[in-house]
């Protein structure tokens, strides 16, 4: 009986090859962890029972190392790690199990690793991630990119990690002394991603150059929405350039149509190093800016300049076009442009605006050697400043007024939730009364304050919130007659309306509007598939 076991086994592990399905530019392989009965031999027949399985495949079998793995739903227990040389590979999740049908939506494909990271790619080929959902990891995608290559990420729900994307171009450390390591070029596209309840932050990108070295990264975030964890996650979205030594380090590219709340910074831009006096490399980050929303963080985008070369040899300089934004009900600032120069060295900011919307709170705050008449160009927007402090340029067409979005809270504030249907706050009275609405950590749903005590700076509401919501909570207050679910379209009768740059026209032809949804640019915010 045992010759019998051992046999059987023995032809199972045999039969553990790599065929996949030739014939096109990329050899296909499949998977499905629910196909207990298969030779695992990656064809539609036999498929891999794990998506490593398929990878392992493609690095070592398929002659021109090109390969789409197409992944039927099911939860993968798995880090999927990609570490030798390819030349693509795809990863196609949300497929039905006989994978005649594709639908993200539908067959819900999950990797759920529970440990550091779902997908790590160190590989000097081109990486396609689609159609996953991908949780409980430290790092959703990670992908570091040592030799070049470009990542494509699209069509993903990407949630519960400590990070969800991390993208970082460098060269190899240590450099080989026996040769020489040639610049180093990468393109990161994210598209149509939905992050939420991310940790620390939603996508993490940096372009690191290192002695003789240079890295350069392309970017392209378009249609994505990120949302931070209960308004606590440190950023919804970083990007950076960091040159140590000689080395250079550039990003540049465009961000647009995306949505970014509830975290404590929803964009950062850092170009430069603020910790090393002499080893400050030349950095520089170039960003088109177009189409977002950047709303209900604690500072809505941060973008920074950071130059400690004592020797002054090395430029740090970051550049932003940003053309119909609205950056609207951050707590504390719209926008924070921070420049600092050490003695001569070289930190500059060039920012130009144009039809944004930035309301509630400061509009915009310059901080550092920032200068306002050299620095920031605004122009056709609206600056909102609730509070009247805080310097910002005036120049043609900008108005300082309500914008009249479709729905938007009286005010908004963190508080700590005492029991599932009390919160407690700095002070309840004359925020709350009986018989407003509020929302928390902006679910939706629609509940009446039945209780305000004065002394003990608790609020009581219905219906409860779950019992497994943060102690920490973001809450808005709509006030009587309000009701919960934010709206950032203009209302008729905004004077946002028809107002922006006469050179720019909406997508009907006529004069744009300022703000997100205004432009040729403002028909689609946020994911398009989630």
């Amino acid at each position: 009986m045992k010759k019998i076991a051992i046999v059987v086994l023995a032809v199972g592990l045999l039969s553990l090859g790599c065929k996949g399905n030739t014939g096109g530019e990329e050899t296909l392989i499949f998977v499905d962890i629910n196909a207990a009965n298969s030779l695992q031999e990656g064809t539609e027949a036999n498929p891999f029972l794990t998506i490593q399985d398929a990878v392992d495949c493609c690095e070592t079998t398929v002659s021109n190392k090109r390969c789409e793995i197409r992944v039927a739903e099911g939860t993968y227990n798995e880090s999927v790690i990609a570490t030798n040389e390819t030349e693509l590979i795809r990863l196609k999740g949300g497929y039905a199990t006989r994978f005649d049908d594709w639908d993200p939506q539908t067959y819900d494909t999950i990797i759920e690793s529970l440990g550091y990271v779902g997908i790590l790619w160190e590989n000097p080929g081109d990486l396609e991630v689609e159609g996953f959902q991908i949780s409980g990891n430290f790092t959703g995608i990670g992908t570091f990119l040592d030799e070049g290559g470009n990542v494509l990420i699209s069509d993903n729900l990407i949630s519960d990690n400590d990070l969800g994307i991390l993208n970082v171009v460098y060269p190899p450390y240590p450099l080989p002394t026996d040769e020489t390591v040639p610049d180093i070029s990468a393109s990161l596209t994210a598209s149509d991603n939905l992050l939420y309840n991310n940790y620390y932050i939603g996508t993490l990108s940096y372009a690191i150059g290192y002695d003789t070295v240079d890295a350069t990264l392309e970017i392209d975030l378009n249609h994505n929405s990120v949302y931070g964890y209960s308004g606590y996650s440190y950023a919804g979205t970083i990007l950076g350039a960091i040159g140590y030594y000689n080395g250079g380090a550039h990003v540049a590219g465009e961000i647009s149509n995306n949505i970014v709340s509830s975290n404590n910074v929803g964009l950062g831009v850092q170009s430069g190093y603020s910790y090393s006096s002499f080893y400050v490399g030349d950095s520089s980050v170039d960003l088109d800016v177009n189409n977002n929303i950047v709303a209900f963080n604690y500072i809505g985008i941060g973008l920074y300049t950071l130059n400690y070369d004592y020797d002054y040899t090395a430029t740090v300089t970051l550049d932003v076009d940003s053309t119909n934004d609205t950056v609207a009900y951050n707590y504390l600032f719209g926008a924070l442009a921070y420049e600092l120069g050490v003695g001569t060295a070289e930190s500059d900011i060039q920012v130009n605006i144009r039809n944004d919307i930035f309301g509630y709170a400061y509009g915009l705050s310059l901080l550092g050697n920032v200068d306002i008449n050299d620095d920031i160009l605004v122009n056709y927007s609206l600056i909102d400043t609730l509070v009247d402090i805080g310097i910002f340029p005036t120049s043609v067409g900008n108005i300082d007024e309500d914008p009249l979005f479709e729905n938007v809270p009286d005010m908004m504030e963190p508080a700590g939730l005492d029991d599932v249907d009390t919160i407690a706050v700095d002070s309840a009275s004359p925020e709350y009364d009986v018989d407003d609405i509020i929302e928390i950590n902006f679910d939706g749903v629609s509940r009446t304050v039945t209780a305000v005590d004065d002394i003990a700076n608790t609020v009581e509401f219905t219906p409860p919130v779950p019992e497994d919501m943060p102690g920490v909570v973001m809450v808005l207050n709509y006030g009587a007659d309000g009701s919960a679910g934010v709206n950032l379209n203009l209302a008729v009768g905004s004077p946002c309306i028809n107002t922006g740059d006469p050179s720019i026209s909406d997508i009907d032809g006529t004069r744009s509007d300022m703000g997100a949804y205004g432009g040729p640019g403002g028909e689609a915010i946020g994911t398009r598939t989630w």
